[in-house]
């Protein structure tokens, strides 16, 4: 997939995934589980904007998953040839009607029909032939195909997808449709039946807002030169333009009352409303294309759903789109002219470049200059670094302590290759001793994966250890991520007395156990080098926060059985996922809830990954579920679009909870609220609404908003997930008179300037910085 498909993928067709997946588990519960009659989700949009390529990959997701599904278009149940034709004569003086499409031009019973039978498909051995329509019979006027080529959906189904271009389009009357169209009336009219006959069947909907109908033209033509390059006959262009304009008094009829008032017939809490998704606020950094649908593979979908590294996953062609350029808005290309959008391209292009070349220090955004840091050695000083007594503090100063910067900066660590060399003046500054830092590769038996852990100490104040989460460029890790059936009983890693059963998700279990024996050693060795304390801190981001969660209950028991040489002080875990079942929740939170902070961002993916009722397919193919819980107390980042600020939602006792109550949190696959550079912009802005005292003279912030932090000499998509860049271009926006000052009291002022307070899922963010 080239930048512009990949955040197609991200920000549009894997959150509506998501929501059809809630969809479909609130319609079996109130259908009553097993035996529970398909969900039909109405799916409305214009033509042309993607729809049913949007319908194919998730039918194809949802099939490969275990969840039966099927597809039909209202298309499927134009007239016939023959039908058409009688239409079009028994009202000559109406254009609307003298081609297929508008209201009227529909055989009603027969959609009908196959929906009601779609929706009793409920056992196995039942079968439904579903109508066809091909577009390019009769010179492109179409033809409704020989039923002998329908194909048959084989029950049981649990899911049908039901689209079309006018779906959910209800009368505005006589007077009102002849106000757009004198032919209209007669159109608004045959709408009527369309609510009882079709709407009626549809349990959810999503729909698909555009801003300016006249786009259906270039999409059309684009859909129609297609299927001529294809060797089918197909309209010509003029025809193509005579087509679509008998479309357009129907969108500026109905579309206005769709978006106000939604579908017809539509529940509460069952329509969900995509603004744009073609224009996904795509900066000017993209190549010129037009808009229109981009097909990626169900195998791409299926990838994007596992943990990514966020360094890795935008890739090279996502270089282009974030480089030098994400904090600014620009004018979206599509649908402009060709032209347009290749001069508009080379102007972004040359920005981009004059970037690059400028001077060091290399940074998100130009006039963004860090510091040098501070050689403050806070980690080594029990005064100002990790407060000794973590565990008996109260959660919410826990949730507000300043260390909590410090353990993001160590969590970056770990996605170096040589933090000695990569960030040694970074880490050394804030005191660790950088002649202790010791990386730790294994390789995960049989996934082939390599797992990552990076052990340091500082001075004799204690020992940190920090895992790194994963790298999609490896494959190996990804079927790490994707093993997610349980373990057998493992409960004696973790205690000696009996009790429940405890089961981890299998590729975490593996991965952990291939670190184990070389974190235990180096541990071992850098505790005889610490205090009497002998305090371990554990943190972890994505797959690296499940390893610290193993690593932390592992080491306690380890540790008990030396006879207490060793504590487990602390541990953060960052977009952490679910690591195993409800017995492995009460065997951690036992021992350690109160010495773990899970912090999750608003709709990160990787803290809902994975379900708390998980198909793994890897392994089971047969559909089996496999429960997970969350462990620690959990600390959920929520955007206040008032404010510009952050609200913490704290379970101190812990929660599966991750709402935030916006858009109903459908997950960010851009991955985005993933990275931890947004992890440390959220938690300071979350700082400031909890304390109301600016983050910006506080040491421990010191040491990771620095010019040795900031890795400048990383090309800047990787930089993406660094936490030192948090504190200038995320805050600052576009403002090229931006100071670092300036981007840590940003977020006490957050609403003036440049500053954005917009969290849409749907529109390119970075961090809580949306542009």
């Amino acid at each position: 997939m080239d930048a512009v498909q990949r955040l197609r993928v991200y920000r549009y067709y894997l959150p509506v995934f998501f929501w059809v997946q809630q969809q479909l588990e609130q319609h079996k519960a109130a259908h009553g589980g097993a035996g529970a009659p398909p969900l039909v989700l109405g799916i409305s949009a214009p033509q042309g904007c993607g729809k049913s390529t949007l319908v194919e990959q998730l039918e194809a997701l949802f099939t490969w998953l275990g969840t039966p599904a099927a597809s039909v278009s209202i298309d499927d149940f134009y007239l016939t040839h023959a039908g058409q034709a009688a239409l079009a004569a028994a009202h000559p003086d109406n254009r609307l009607l003298a081609l297929r499409g508008n209201a009227g031009s529909h055989d009603l019973a027969l959609g009908s029909e196959t929906l009601r039978a779609l929706r009793a498909l409920t056992r196995a051995g039942d079968a439904v032939a579903v109508p066809r329509y091909d577009k390019s019979a009769h010179g492109g006027r179409g033809d409704r195909a020989d039923p002998a080529t329908w194909p048959r959906v084989a029950g049981p189904l649990e899911l049908v997808f039901f689209e079309g271009w006018m779906s959910g389009f209800a009368p505005v009357g006589a007077d009102a449709a002849a106000a757009v169209e004198p032919a209209l009336a007669e159109v608004d009219a045959a709408l009527a039946a369309y609510g009882d006959a079709w709407d009626a069947l549809v349990d959810s909907w999503l729909v698909i807002r555009i801003a300016d109908p006249q786009w259906v033209f270039g999409w059309r033509l684009q859909a129609e030169q297609r299927m001529r390059a294809a060797g089918k006959p197909g309209m010509s262009d003029e025809g193509i333009a005579d087509f679509v304009s008998r479309y357009i008094p129907a969108y500026t009829a109905y579309l206005p009352g769709l978006y106000a008032r939604g579908p017809t017939g539509a529940r509460a809490g069952r329509t969900l409303v995509i603004e744009d998704p073609d224009k996904l606020q795509v900066q000017r950094h993209q190549p010129p294309h037009t808009p229109g649908p981009c097909a990626p593979t169900a195998a791409a979908l299926l990838a994007c759903l596992l943990l990514l590294r966020p360094a890795t996953v935008a890739g090279q062609g996502a270089a282009q789109v974030v480089a030098a350029g994400l904090y600014s808005r620009s004018s979206v290309l599509m649908p402009s002219p060709a032209d347009a959008a290749t001069e508009a391209w080379a102007e972004a292009e040359a920005q981009v470049e004059e970037a690059q070349g400028a001077a060091a220090p290399q940074f998100w955004q130009m006039g963004v200059s860090l510091p040098a840091c501070p050689a403050s050695g806070l980690l080594a000083s029990e005064a100002a670094g990790f407060p000794p007594d973590w565990a008996s503090l109260p959660p919410s100063q826990q949730a507000a302590h300043p260390a909590n910067a410090l353990a993001i900066q160590l969590a970056y660590t770990a996605w170096q290759d040589d933090p000695a060399r990569d960030m040694g003046a970074c880490l050394g500054a804030a005191g660790v001793d950088v002649g202790s830092l010791r990386v730790i590769n294994a390789r995960v038996a049989p996934h082939g994966g390599t797992m990552s852990a990076v052990v340091a100490r500082a001075g004799a104040r204690g020992v940190f250890v920090a895992f790194r989460g994963t790298d999609f460029a490896d494959p190996g890790d990804v079927l790490v991520d994707a093993d997610c059936a349980h373990t057998p009983n493992l409960r004696r890693l973790f205690s000696d007395a009996p009790g429940p059963a405890v089961r981890l998700h299998g590729g975490f279990a593996a991965a952990w156990a291939a670190l184990e024996a070389d974190v235990l050693a180096a541990v071992t060795a850098e505790l005889a080098q610490v205090d009497a304390a002998q305090r371990v801190y554990l943190i972890g981001h994505s797959l690296g926060g499940a390893l610290a969660a193993i690593g932390a209950l592992r080491l306690r028991h380890v540790f008990a059985q030396r006879g207490g040489a060793g504590e487990v002080a602390g541990v953060w875990l960052f977009g952490c996922p679910r690591v195993g079942d409800a017995g492995w929740q009460r065997e951690y939170d036992a021992h350690l809830l109160s010495r773990t902070l899970r912090m999750s961002n608003y709709a990160d993916f990787a803290a809902r990954l994975p379900a708390q009722a998980q198909a793994c397919p890897l392994t089971h193919a047969d559909g089996t579920t496999f429960g997970f819980r969350h462990v620690g107390r959990s600390l959920v980042l929520c955007p206040n679009p008032r404010s510009g600020l952050v609200d913490w939602a704290l379970a101190p006792r812990g929660s599966e909870t991750l709402s935030c109550g916006i858009l109903a949190d459908l997950p960010d696959l851009s991955v985005t609220t993933h990275w931890l550079g947004s992890y440390l912009d959220a938690w300071r802005r979350g700082f400031v609404a909890a304390t109301g005292r600016s983050p910006a003279a506080d040491p421990r912030l010191a040491n990771v908003a620095c010019s040795e932090c900031s890795r400048t000499f990383m090309d800047r998509a990787a930089q993406a997930n660094l936490p030192a860049r948090a504190g200038g271009p995320v805050a600052c926006s576009v403002s090229a008179s931006c100071s670092r000052a300036d981007a840590w009291d940003a977020a006490a002022a957050l609403g003036g300037g440049a500053s954005v307070k917009r969290f849409n899922p749907f529109s390119v963010c970075l961090g809580y910085q949306c542009t």
